[in-house]
Protein backbone atom coordinates (compact mmCIF):
# COMPACT_ATOMS: atom_id res chain seq x y z
CA UNK A 1 0.00 0.00 0.00
CA UNK A 2 1.60 3.29 -1.15
CA UNK A 3 1.80 5.71 1.48
CA UNK A 4 -0.94 8.14 2.76
CA UNK A 5 -1.60 11.44 4.44
CA UNK A 6 -4.91 12.62 5.87
CA UNK A 7 -5.05 15.98 7.29
CA UNK A 8 -6.60 16.42 10.94
CA UNK A 9 -7.49 19.30 12.78
CA UNK A 10 -6.91 19.58 16.62
CA UNK A 11 -9.25 21.43 19.07
CA UNK A 12 -7.95 24.84 18.08
CA UNK A 13 -8.05 24.46 14.49
CA UNK A 14 -4.46 23.87 13.23
CA UNK A 15 -4.08 21.54 10.91
CA UNK A 16 -1.82 18.61 11.20
CA UNK A 17 -0.40 15.69 9.22
CA UNK A 18 -1.11 11.93 10.45
CA UNK A 19 0.58 9.43 8.58
CA UNK A 20 -0.88 6.09 8.61
CA UNK A 21 2.26 3.94 7.14
CA UNK A 22 4.04 4.94 10.25
CA UNK A 23 0.71 3.33 12.06
CA UNK A 24 1.62 -0.22 10.55
CA UNK A 25 5.00 0.14 10.48
CA UNK A 26 5.25 0.92 14.69
CA UNK A 27 3.03 -2.11 15.40
CA UNK A 28 -0.66 0.19 14.78
CA UNK A 29 -1.86 -2.08 12.03
CA UNK A 30 -2.13 -5.41 10.56
CA UNK A 31 -1.26 -4.38 7.04
CA UNK A 32 -4.76 -4.01 5.79
CA UNK A 33 -6.97 -0.25 4.83
CA UNK A 34 -7.66 0.83 8.04
CA UNK A 35 -10.58 3.43 6.33
CA UNK A 36 -11.77 0.68 4.04
CA UNK A 37 -12.28 -1.53 7.37
CA UNK A 38 -13.71 1.16 9.16
CA UNK A 39 -11.36 1.22 11.86
CA UNK A 40 -10.47 4.11 14.04
CA UNK A 41 -7.21 2.95 15.56
CA UNK A 42 -5.01 5.63 16.94
CA UNK A 43 -1.07 5.52 17.87
CA UNK A 44 -0.68 2.82 20.87
CA UNK A 45 3.10 3.20 21.16
CA UNK A 46 5.25 6.35 22.81
CA UNK A 47 7.28 5.72 19.55
CA UNK A 48 4.15 6.04 16.73
CA UNK A 49 2.85 8.75 19.75
CA UNK A 50 6.34 11.46 18.73
CA UNK A 51 6.01 10.38 15.00
CA UNK A 52 2.52 11.62 14.84
CA UNK A 53 3.47 14.75 16.76
CA UNK A 54 -0.09 15.55 17.07
CA UNK A 55 -1.60 17.92 19.92
CA UNK A 56 -3.47 17.04 22.83
CA UNK A 57 -5.22 20.10 24.89
CA UNK A 58 -6.32 20.06 28.31
CA UNK A 59 -9.66 21.07 29.23
CA UNK A 60 -10.26 24.22 29.18
CA UNK A 61 -11.14 24.18 33.24
CA UNK A 62 -12.02 27.04 35.08
CA UNK A 63 -8.81 26.53 37.86
CA UNK A 64 -6.81 25.41 35.05
CA UNK A 65 -3.52 27.83 35.69
CA UNK A 66 -1.27 26.90 32.68
CA UNK A 67 -3.89 27.15 30.24
CA UNK A 68 -4.27 25.27 26.52
CA UNK A 69 -1.15 26.83 25.23
CA UNK A 70 1.02 25.58 28.16
CA UNK A 71 -0.06 21.66 27.87
CA UNK A 72 0.35 21.39 24.10
CA UNK A 73 4.01 22.07 23.81
CA UNK A 74 4.39 19.52 26.67
CA UNK A 75 1.61 16.65 25.79
CA UNK A 76 3.58 16.63 22.45
CA UNK A 77 6.97 15.20 24.04
CA UNK A 78 5.55 12.59 26.82
CA UNK A 79 3.96 9.19 25.96
CA UNK A 80 -0.32 8.44 26.22
CA UNK A 81 0.52 7.23 30.06
CA UNK A 82 1.99 10.36 31.05
CA UNK A 83 -0.40 12.42 29.36
CA UNK A 84 -3.43 11.03 31.00
CA UNK A 85 -1.48 11.00 34.65
CA UNK A 86 -0.89 14.98 34.05
CA UNK A 87 -4.21 15.31 32.51
CA UNK A 88 -6.02 14.12 36.16
CA UNK A 89 -2.88 15.54 38.19
CA UNK A 90 -4.30 19.17 36.62
CA UNK A 91 -7.71 18.72 36.58
CA UNK A 92 -8.84 17.28 40.17
CA UNK A 93 -6.91 18.28 43.20
CA UNK A 94 -8.72 21.94 42.53
CA UNK A 95 -11.82 19.93 43.24
CA UNK A 96 -10.19 17.95 46.19
CA UNK A 97 -12.35 20.34 48.72
CA UNK A 98 -15.19 20.83 46.95
CA UNK A 99 -17.74 22.14 49.40
CA UNK A 100 -21.06 20.62 49.36
CA UNK A 101 -24.43 22.26 48.76
CA UNK A 102 -24.79 22.41 52.67
CA UNK A 103 -21.28 23.86 53.55
CA UNK A 104 -19.20 23.00 56.20
CA UNK A 105 -19.27 26.20 58.55
CA UNK A 106 -16.02 25.09 60.71
CA UNK A 107 -13.88 25.72 57.50
CA UNK A 108 -13.17 29.57 57.44
CA UNK A 109 -14.38 31.64 54.55
CA UNK A 110 -12.90 32.27 51.74
CA UNK A 111 -9.51 34.11 51.55
CA UNK A 112 -9.23 34.53 47.76
CA UNK A 113 -10.13 38.50 48.17
CA UNK A 114 -6.58 39.71 50.05
CA UNK A 115 -4.58 39.40 47.24
CA UNK A 116 -5.70 41.92 45.46
CA UNK A 117 -7.00 43.51 48.83
CA UNK A 118 -3.01 43.82 49.08
CA UNK A 119 -2.76 45.83 45.74
CA UNK A 120 -5.86 47.52 47.25
CA UNK A 121 -3.83 48.55 50.32
CA UNK A 122 -1.01 50.12 47.95
CA UNK A 123 -2.88 51.76 45.59
CA UNK A 124 -4.92 53.80 48.86
CA UNK A 125 -1.67 54.14 50.25
CA UNK A 126 -0.90 56.92 46.95
CA UNK A 127 -4.39 58.06 48.05
CA UNK A 128 -4.54 58.69 51.29
CA UNK A 129 -1.94 62.01 51.40
CA UNK A 130 -4.55 63.60 48.81
CA UNK A 131 -7.32 62.46 51.07
CA UNK A 132 -6.30 64.07 54.09
CA UNK A 133 -5.22 67.38 51.83
CA UNK A 134 -9.04 67.10 51.14
CA UNK A 135 -10.13 67.17 54.72
CA UNK A 136 -8.07 70.02 56.01
CA UNK A 137 -6.37 68.81 59.08
CA UNK A 138 -7.06 65.25 57.61
CA UNK A 139 -6.84 62.39 60.85
CA UNK A 140 -5.53 64.83 63.48
CA UNK A 141 -8.31 66.11 64.94
CA UNK A 142 -10.25 62.48 64.97
CA UNK A 143 -7.10 61.01 66.61
CA UNK A 144 -6.86 61.15 70.33
CA UNK A 145 -3.15 60.37 71.15
CA UNK A 146 -3.80 60.78 74.88
CA UNK A 147 -1.37 63.05 75.46
CA UNK A 148 1.47 61.14 73.49
CA UNK A 149 1.06 57.65 74.62
CA UNK A 150 3.54 57.99 77.54
CA UNK A 151 6.28 59.94 76.15
CA UNK A 152 5.72 59.80 72.51
CA UNK A 153 5.92 62.86 70.28
CA UNK A 154 2.77 64.95 69.87
CA UNK A 155 2.36 63.55 66.20
CA UNK A 156 -0.74 61.93 64.57
CA UNK A 157 -0.34 58.75 65.98
CA UNK A 158 0.87 58.29 69.87
CA UNK A 159 3.26 55.86 70.01
CA UNK A 160 1.78 53.83 73.29
CA UNK A 161 3.77 53.11 76.38
CA UNK A 162 6.44 51.03 74.25
CA UNK A 163 6.37 47.80 76.40
CA UNK A 164 2.95 47.90 76.24
CA UNK A 165 2.81 47.60 80.23
CA UNK A 166 3.51 44.14 82.08
CA UNK A 167 2.45 40.71 81.00
CA UNK A 168 3.43 41.13 77.47
CA UNK A 169 5.30 38.44 75.81
CA UNK A 170 7.30 38.01 72.13
CA UNK A 171 4.93 38.28 69.23
CA UNK A 172 4.76 35.12 67.10
CA UNK A 173 4.51 36.04 62.71
CA UNK A 174 3.33 39.61 63.90
CA UNK A 175 0.43 38.61 66.35
CA UNK A 176 0.29 40.86 69.55
CA UNK A 177 0.64 38.38 72.46
CA UNK A 178 -0.26 40.60 75.33
CA UNK A 179 -1.54 38.85 78.38
CA UNK A 180 -4.41 40.06 80.48
CA UNK A 181 -3.82 42.47 82.74
CA UNK A 182 -1.38 44.17 80.41
CA UNK A 183 -1.80 47.84 79.41
CA UNK A 184 -2.14 48.89 75.71
CA UNK A 185 -1.13 52.53 75.00
CA UNK A 186 -2.02 55.26 77.50
CA UNK A 187 -4.55 53.24 79.33
CA UNK A 188 -6.23 50.60 77.71
CA UNK A 189 -6.44 47.75 80.20
CA UNK A 190 -6.74 44.30 78.75
CA UNK A 191 -9.53 42.21 80.09
CA UNK A 192 -10.19 39.18 77.59
CA UNK A 193 -9.30 38.35 73.96
CA UNK A 194 -12.50 38.46 71.93
CA UNK A 195 -11.43 36.89 68.66
CA UNK A 196 -8.31 36.93 66.28
CA UNK A 197 -8.03 36.95 62.42
CA UNK A 198 -5.91 37.18 59.42
CA UNK A 199 -5.50 41.02 60.31
CA UNK A 200 -4.46 40.59 64.03
CA UNK A 201 -6.36 40.50 67.45
CA UNK A 202 -9.35 42.07 68.69
CA UNK A 203 -8.92 42.22 72.92
CA UNK A 204 -11.49 44.17 75.02
CA UNK A 205 -9.96 46.29 77.25
CA UNK A 206 -10.62 48.84 80.44
CA UNK A 207 -10.35 52.30 79.50
CA UNK A 208 -9.22 54.12 82.51
CA UNK A 209 -9.77 57.49 81.15
CA UNK A 210 -13.06 57.44 79.73
CA UNK A 211 -14.52 54.43 82.40
CA UNK A 212 -16.03 52.13 80.33
CA UNK A 213 -14.85 48.80 78.51
CA UNK A 214 -13.96 49.11 74.48
CA UNK A 215 -12.61 46.77 72.17
CA UNK A 216 -8.85 47.62 70.47
CA UNK A 217 -7.88 46.26 67.47
CA UNK A 218 -4.18 45.54 67.50
CA UNK A 219 -3.24 44.72 64.49
CA UNK A 220 -0.26 42.26 62.82
CA UNK A 221 2.99 43.87 62.89
CA UNK A 222 3.31 43.50 59.05
CA UNK A 223 3.27 45.92 56.45
CA UNK A 224 0.36 45.72 54.40
CA UNK A 225 -2.07 45.00 57.63
CA UNK A 226 -0.45 48.10 59.11
CA UNK A 227 -1.02 49.90 55.48
CA UNK A 228 -4.49 48.87 55.48
CA UNK A 229 -5.61 49.72 59.49
CA UNK A 230 -4.17 53.31 58.18
CA UNK A 231 -6.61 53.21 55.63
CA UNK A 232 -9.29 52.04 58.13
CA UNK A 233 -8.69 54.84 60.60
CA UNK A 234 -8.87 57.53 57.82
CA UNK A 235 -12.09 56.33 56.03
CA UNK A 236 -13.29 56.47 59.57
CA UNK A 237 -12.99 59.23 60.63
CA UNK A 238 -14.50 60.75 57.55
CA UNK A 239 -17.78 58.94 58.44
CA UNK A 240 -17.70 59.89 61.90
CA UNK A 241 -17.21 63.12 61.08
CA UNK A 242 -19.95 63.60 58.41
CA UNK A 243 -22.79 62.63 61.36
CA UNK A 244 -26.21 61.83 61.19
CA UNK A 245 -28.96 58.96 61.41
CA UNK A 246 -26.10 57.05 58.58
CA UNK A 247 -22.99 57.29 60.80
CA UNK A 248 -24.60 56.19 63.97
CA UNK A 249 -24.95 52.75 61.97
CA UNK A 250 -21.15 52.49 60.95
CA UNK A 251 -19.21 51.46 64.08
CA UNK A 252 -17.43 54.60 66.02
CA UNK A 253 -13.41 55.04 65.63
CA UNK A 254 -12.19 56.57 69.47
CA UNK A 255 -8.69 56.21 69.43
CA UNK A 256 -5.56 55.38 67.38
CA UNK A 257 -2.08 55.09 68.86
CA UNK A 258 1.06 52.68 68.27
CA UNK A 259 1.99 49.71 71.28
CA UNK A 260 5.15 47.84 70.22
CA UNK A 261 4.69 48.46 66.69
CA UNK A 262 1.30 47.51 66.71
CA UNK A 263 -0.94 49.90 64.91
CA UNK A 264 -3.74 50.01 67.81
CA UNK A 265 -7.45 51.06 66.37
CA UNK A 266 -9.91 51.67 69.37
CA UNK A 267 -13.60 50.94 68.93
CA UNK A 268 -16.76 51.23 70.96
CA UNK A 269 -17.08 47.72 72.38
CA UNK A 270 -20.21 45.94 70.03
CA UNK A 271 -21.53 42.75 70.64
CA UNK A 272 -21.66 39.20 68.38
CA UNK A 273 -21.59 39.49 64.73
CA UNK A 274 -24.92 38.34 62.42
CA UNK A 275 -22.64 34.99 61.57
CA UNK A 276 -22.06 34.55 65.15
CA UNK A 277 -26.02 34.67 65.81
CA UNK A 278 -26.57 32.26 62.65
CA UNK A 279 -23.67 29.75 63.88
CA UNK A 280 -24.84 29.73 67.61
CA UNK A 281 -28.47 28.67 65.85
CA UNK A 282 -27.06 25.80 64.20
CA UNK A 283 -27.39 28.35 60.97
CA UNK A 284 -31.36 28.18 61.41
CA UNK A 285 -32.20 31.21 59.99
CA UNK A 286 -34.01 34.79 61.34
CA UNK A 287 -37.98 35.46 62.12
CA UNK A 288 -39.08 37.51 59.36
CA UNK A 289 -39.40 40.78 61.75
CA UNK A 290 -35.61 40.25 62.54
CA UNK A 291 -34.90 39.86 58.69
CA UNK A 292 -36.82 42.90 58.15
CA UNK A 293 -35.03 44.93 60.17
CA UNK A 294 -31.87 43.87 59.84
CA UNK A 295 -32.29 44.15 55.91
CA UNK A 296 -33.52 47.65 56.73
CA UNK A 297 -30.69 49.20 58.86
CA UNK A 298 -27.92 47.25 56.57
CA UNK A 299 -29.08 49.27 53.33
CA UNK A 300 -29.51 52.40 55.48
CA UNK A 301 -25.66 52.12 56.45
CA UNK A 302 -24.90 51.71 52.60
CA UNK A 303 -26.99 54.50 51.48
CA UNK A 304 -25.14 56.56 53.88
CA UNK A 305 -21.67 55.44 52.32
CA UNK A 306 -22.71 55.82 49.20
CA UNK A 307 -24.04 59.35 49.65
CA UNK A 308 -20.29 59.94 51.13
CA UNK A 309 -18.56 58.40 47.35
CA UNK A 310 -17.70 55.38 49.83
CA UNK A 311 -17.85 52.02 48.50
CA UNK A 312 -17.39 49.00 51.52
CA UNK A 313 -16.49 46.34 49.10
CA UNK A 314 -16.77 43.55 52.27
CA UNK A 315 -19.99 43.42 53.25
CA UNK A 316 -21.29 40.07 55.08
CA UNK A 317 -22.62 38.85 58.05
CA UNK A 318 -19.07 38.45 59.86
CA UNK A 319 -18.63 42.55 59.53
CA UNK A 320 -22.59 43.67 60.87
CA UNK A 321 -22.43 43.40 64.46
CA UNK A 322 -25.11 43.61 66.89
CA UNK A 323 -25.19 46.22 69.34
CA UNK A 324 -26.37 44.84 72.39
CA UNK A 325 -24.72 41.55 73.63
CA UNK A 326 -27.65 39.92 75.17
CA UNK A 327 -29.06 37.60 73.79
CA UNK A 328 -32.40 35.75 74.72
CA UNK A 329 -34.43 32.47 73.62
CA UNK A 330 -37.33 32.65 71.24
CA UNK A 331 -40.53 32.68 73.45
CA UNK A 332 -43.64 30.71 72.39
CA UNK A 333 -42.82 28.40 69.54
CA UNK A 334 -40.60 25.06 71.00
CA UNK A 335 -41.40 23.30 73.77
CA UNK A 336 -38.02 22.55 74.81
CA UNK A 337 -35.95 25.47 75.34
CA UNK A 338 -32.62 24.06 74.05
CA UNK A 339 -34.55 23.72 70.39
CA UNK A 340 -35.48 27.67 70.54
CA UNK A 341 -33.46 30.23 68.85
CA UNK A 342 -31.07 32.35 70.84
CA UNK A 343 -32.35 36.13 69.53
CA UNK A 344 -31.01 39.70 70.10
CA UNK A 345 -32.70 41.73 72.60
CA UNK A 346 -32.41 44.61 70.78
CA UNK A 347 -32.26 44.54 66.50
CA UNK A 348 -29.81 47.44 66.48
CA UNK A 349 -26.41 46.99 64.63
CA UNK A 350 -23.30 48.86 62.87
CA UNK A 351 -21.54 48.06 60.07
CA UNK A 352 -17.87 47.51 60.28
CA UNK A 353 -14.13 46.72 58.85
CA UNK A 354 -13.72 49.77 56.49
CA UNK A 355 -10.35 48.25 55.99
CA UNK A 356 -10.74 47.93 52.09
CA UNK A 357 -13.68 50.59 51.78
CA UNK A 358 -12.66 52.90 48.79
CA UNK A 359 -13.67 55.83 47.31
CA UNK A 360 -15.45 56.00 44.06
CA UNK A 361 -12.65 58.88 41.90
CA UNK A 362 -10.35 56.44 43.23
CA UNK A 363 -8.25 53.57 41.77
CA UNK A 364 -10.32 50.42 42.56
CA UNK A 365 -8.92 46.64 42.55
CA UNK A 366 -9.83 43.65 39.96
CA UNK A 367 -11.29 41.40 42.95
CA UNK A 368 -12.80 42.85 45.67
CA UNK A 369 -15.86 40.99 47.92
CA UNK A 370 -15.06 38.02 49.60
CA UNK A 371 -16.04 35.35 47.84
CA UNK A 372 -19.62 34.20 48.45
CA UNK A 373 -20.76 37.66 48.35
CA UNK A 374 -18.68 38.81 45.29
CA UNK A 375 -20.68 40.69 42.56
CA UNK A 376 -21.12 39.07 39.00
CA UNK A 377 -19.61 42.30 37.52
CA UNK A 378 -16.58 41.30 39.43
CA UNK A 379 -15.99 38.09 38.52
CA UNK A 380 -16.27 39.11 34.88
CA UNK A 381 -14.06 42.51 35.45
CA UNK A 382 -16.28 44.60 33.65
CA UNK A 383 -16.10 47.13 36.26
CA UNK A 384 -17.97 47.42 39.85
CA UNK A 385 -18.55 50.92 41.70
CA UNK A 386 -21.30 51.05 44.21
CA UNK A 387 -23.89 48.18 42.84
CA UNK A 388 -21.42 45.53 43.74
CA UNK A 389 -22.07 46.68 47.92
CA UNK A 390 -25.56 45.96 47.11
CA UNK A 391 -25.27 42.43 45.66
CA UNK A 392 -23.58 41.57 49.02
CA UNK A 393 -26.09 43.27 50.80
CA UNK A 394 -28.58 41.00 49.04
CA UNK A 395 -26.27 37.78 49.42
CA UNK A 396 -26.80 38.82 53.28
CA UNK A 397 -30.36 39.38 53.29
CA UNK A 398 -30.98 35.78 51.58
CA UNK A 399 -28.52 33.90 54.60
CA UNK A 400 -30.39 35.85 57.29
CA UNK A 401 -33.61 34.45 56.16
CA UNK A 402 -32.88 31.18 55.32
CA UNK A 403 -29.43 30.78 57.48
CA UNK A 404 -27.08 29.36 54.93
CA UNK A 405 -24.76 30.80 52.29
CA UNK A 406 -27.04 31.51 48.97
CA UNK A 407 -24.04 31.20 46.49
CA UNK A 408 -21.71 28.33 48.68
CA UNK A 409 -18.72 28.07 46.20
CA UNK A 410 -15.03 28.50 45.73
CA UNK A 411 -14.89 28.58 42.17
CA UNK A 412 -16.06 31.53 39.01
CA UNK A 413 -17.75 29.07 36.99
CA UNK A 414 -19.89 27.43 39.75
CA UNK A 415 -20.39 30.74 40.66
CA UNK A 416 -21.48 32.08 38.03
CA UNK A 417 -23.55 29.10 37.00
CA UNK A 418 -25.56 29.24 40.54
CA UNK A 419 -25.94 33.15 39.99
CA UNK A 420 -28.36 31.92 36.66
CA UNK A 421 -29.83 29.06 38.31
CA UNK A 422 -30.68 31.55 40.77
CA UNK A 423 -31.87 35.07 39.25
CA UNK A 424 -32.16 34.25 35.47
CA UNK A 425 -29.65 34.64 32.48
CA UNK A 426 -26.83 37.30 32.22
CA UNK A 427 -27.60 40.10 29.79
CA UNK A 428 -25.40 38.97 26.62
CA UNK A 429 -23.89 42.87 26.52
CA UNK A 430 -22.07 41.91 29.67
CA UNK A 431 -20.56 38.59 28.49
CA UNK A 432 -19.84 40.06 25.86
CA UNK A 433 -18.25 43.42 27.55
CA UNK A 434 -16.23 40.77 29.96
CA UNK A 435 -12.10 39.57 29.00
CA UNK A 436 -12.73 36.24 30.26
CA UNK A 437 -16.73 35.48 29.01
CA UNK A 438 -15.16 33.58 26.46
CA UNK A 439 -13.62 31.04 29.23
CA UNK A 440 -17.34 30.90 31.12
CA UNK A 441 -19.95 31.00 28.16
CA UNK A 442 -19.90 30.32 24.45
CA UNK A 443 -20.91 31.99 21.39
CA UNK A 444 -24.47 32.27 22.19
CA UNK A 445 -23.55 33.44 25.84
CA UNK A 446 -24.16 30.08 27.01
CA UNK A 447 -22.95 28.98 30.33
CA UNK A 448 -19.99 26.33 29.82
CA UNK A 449 -20.38 24.73 33.37
CA UNK A 450 -22.32 21.64 32.01
CA UNK A 451 -18.95 20.39 30.44
CA UNK A 452 -16.72 22.47 32.50
CA UNK A 453 -17.89 21.42 36.14
CA UNK A 454 -17.57 17.65 37.39
CA UNK A 455 -19.84 15.99 38.43
CA UNK A 456 -20.39 16.77 42.17
CA UNK A 457 -20.56 20.80 41.14
CA UNK A 458 -22.87 20.04 38.63
CA UNK A 459 -25.37 18.86 41.31
CA UNK A 460 -24.86 21.43 43.12
CA UNK A 461 -25.55 23.49 40.76
CA UNK A 462 -28.51 21.89 39.76
CA UNK A 463 -29.56 21.91 43.68
CA UNK A 464 -29.60 25.58 43.58
CA UNK A 465 -33.35 27.35 44.09
CA UNK A 466 -34.78 30.08 42.60
CA UNK A 467 -35.28 33.17 44.55
CA UNK A 468 -39.33 32.28 44.44
CA UNK A 469 -38.37 28.69 45.35
CA UNK A 470 -36.09 30.08 47.99
CA UNK A 471 -38.83 32.30 49.83
CA UNK A 472 -41.62 30.80 51.20
CA UNK A 473 -45.00 31.66 48.81
CA UNK A 474 -47.36 31.61 51.96
CA UNK A 475 -45.79 34.44 52.54
CA UNK A 476 -46.70 37.76 50.94
CA UNK A 477 -44.25 39.92 52.69
CA UNK A 478 -42.06 40.84 49.54
CA UNK A 479 -38.91 39.65 50.22
CA UNK A 480 -38.61 37.82 47.23
CA UNK A 481 -39.27 41.19 45.06
CA UNK A 482 -36.51 42.70 47.35
CA UNK A 483 -34.34 39.57 46.66
CA UNK A 484 -34.95 40.18 42.60
CA UNK A 485 -34.26 44.18 42.77
CA UNK A 486 -31.03 43.77 44.54
CA UNK A 487 -29.60 40.44 42.96
CA UNK A 488 -30.01 42.01 39.42
CA UNK A 489 -26.98 40.47 37.61
CA UNK A 490 -26.98 44.12 35.51
CA UNK A 491 -25.21 46.27 38.02
CA UNK A 492 -27.13 49.60 35.91
CA UNK A 493 -30.58 47.80 36.52
CA UNK A 494 -29.87 47.10 40.00
CA UNK A 495 -31.90 48.80 42.89
CA UNK A 496 -29.75 51.51 44.30
CA UNK A 497 -30.51 51.47 48.42
CA UNK A 498 -32.33 54.01 48.50
CA UNK A 499 -34.47 52.90 46.09
CA UNK A 500 -34.91 49.46 47.90
CA UNK A 501 -35.71 50.98 51.40
CA UNK A 502 -38.94 52.50 49.62
CA UNK A 503 -39.54 48.81 48.67
CA UNK A 504 -43.05 47.22 50.09
CA UNK A 505 -41.11 44.73 52.20
CA UNK A 506 -40.06 47.60 54.66
CA UNK A 507 -44.04 48.48 55.07
CA UNK A 508 -43.93 46.43 58.16
CA UNK A 509 -47.51 44.58 59.36
CA UNK A 510 -49.39 45.46 62.27
CA UNK A 511 -47.86 44.09 65.80
CA UNK A 512 -50.16 41.26 65.85
CA UNK A 513 -49.40 40.03 62.57
CA UNK A 514 -45.64 39.93 63.21
CA UNK A 515 -45.53 37.74 65.93
CA UNK A 516 -47.75 35.34 64.47
CA UNK A 517 -45.35 34.90 61.23
CA UNK A 518 -43.14 31.65 60.79
CA UNK A 519 -40.20 31.04 59.63
CA UNK A 520 -40.31 29.01 56.07
CA UNK A 521 -40.51 25.90 55.81
CA UNK A 522 -37.68 23.97 54.51
CA UNK A 523 -35.48 25.22 57.44
CA UNK A 524 -34.28 22.74 60.58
Amino acid sequence: MSREDRQIYDRRGHRQQERVSSWKRDGGGDGGDHRRQGSRRRPSSKRSWERSNRHYDSYDHANTSNGINGWSAKRRRQSPDQQQRDYHQQREPAWGDYPSARRDRTRSRSRDRYPSREQQQHQHKRQRDSRRARNGSGSSGGSSSRGGGGGSGGGRRGQGNGGGGGGGGGDDEGHYEGQSGSVLGDGYEVQEDVGTGTFGRVVACWDRRGRRTVAVKVVRRVKRYHESALIEADILRDVNRAGGAGAALCVRLLDQFDARGHCCLVFERMGPSLYDVLKRNDYRGFPLRYVRDFARQLLEAVAFLHSMGLVHTDLKPENVLLCDLELEPERGRYKDDQDALMLPVSTRIKVIDFGGATYVDDHKSATVNTRQYRAPEVILGVGWCRPSDLWSCGCIVAELYQGELLFATHDNMEHLALMERCVGPFPRHMVRASPVGAKYFDSRGVSRWRRACPEDSRAHIRRMPTIEELVAQDEPSGLGGLLEGILELDPDKRLRASDALRHRFFAAPPPAQQQQQQQPAHRK
